[in-house]
């Protein structure tokens, strides 16, 4: 009589290289008797985490950016460490920054102060040579899978304000109430050009975009026009810079679906055809 040897394991253990010294050095100090207990909802657990500590961990990511790099078709793509060594070049002297790669060609750059995050972020794009980084606004909840591109840098002019207001705080404060304020025209800030204030934002294109606003002060307020300097194309069908509404493949793609026939069938089950009207695409 043989006797069978039992079958190994399909599942391999994983096995950690670390020492317990190095696990030691790796410990964190919560309790575990303090965390929250998970319930069920549905089909799924969920967890509710303190409101406290999210808004302590949005309050430390105040001089953060989101950057993507873009490149073009045929454009050797390159690793973390070439970006941040092309970065470097670009950015001195600021040197003191963080890069942190987020997938999907997504970056998150940790600057040390307000001041480097805008010199940085008033440029707009960066020509890599090949590619291009754009940075904007840190969001919060932020999942480089779901991104899209809707944030530009634009230059914004306020018509009809007078010079008495052209302090770069006073203009700053105008701008945030339709966009982040980046910089200031030089024309501007040297009272040389005054015909209108000139400002650079960062701006939401998929957001209202105003074409006035009002200005208060103590017991008076006026109005003042708002003109955007070459705005980039901006789709409101996939929700993306770059092409307008009337040339989105993606519509092209829906209209081109509508010329297909589709079929039904009927109580006596004959195959039964129903055409549908193609619509035209400008």
């Amino acid at each position: 009589m043989v006797s069978s040897s039992p079958k190994p394991s399909m599942v391999t253990p994983m096995v950690s290289n670390r020492n317990f010294a190095q696990a030691l050095l790796n410990k964190v100090d919560v309790s575990l008797s303090d965390l929250p207990k998970p319930c069920l909802k549905g089909d799924s657990f969920s967890i509710k985490i303190p409101e406290d500590l999210y808004q302590s961990g949005l309050s430390n990511c105040t001089n953060y950016l989101h950057g993507r790099l873009v490149l073009s078709r045929g454009d050797k793509p390159f690793s973390s460490k070439d970006l941040r060594e092309k970065l470097l070049r670009l950015w001195k002297p600021i040197d003191q920054w963080k890069m942190v790669p987020l997938g999907r060609g997504f970056f998150e750059f940790r600057f040390c102060s307000a001041d480097e995050l805008r010199s940085v972020w008033s440029n707009g794009a960066w020509n890599l040579k090949p590619g291009l980084l754009r940075l904007c606004r840190r969001s919060p909840d932020f999942i480089s899978s779901c991104q899209k591109q809707t944030h530009s840098q634009v230059w914004v002019h306020f018509h009809y304000l007078s010079l008495v207001y052209w302090y770069p705080r006073i203009l700053f404060e105008i701008a945030w109430a339709i966009c982040t304020s980046l910089t200031i025209d030089d024309n501007t800030k040297n009272h040389a050009f005054g015909h209108y204030a000139r400002v650079l934002v960062d701006m939401n294109m998929a957001g209202f975009l105003p074409d006035s606003l009002w200005v208060e002060r103590e017991k008076y307020s006026f109005e003042i026009e708002i003109e955007y300097e070459q705005p980039p194309y901006f789709c409101f069908n996939c929700n993306s810079i770059g092409h307008s509404s009337d040339h989105c493949k993606k519509d092209f793609i829906n209209a081109n679906s509508l010329e297909k026939v589709v079929t039904k069938s009927d109580p006596a089950n004959k195959p039964k055809q129903v055409f549908v009207p193609k619509r035209t695409v400008d």
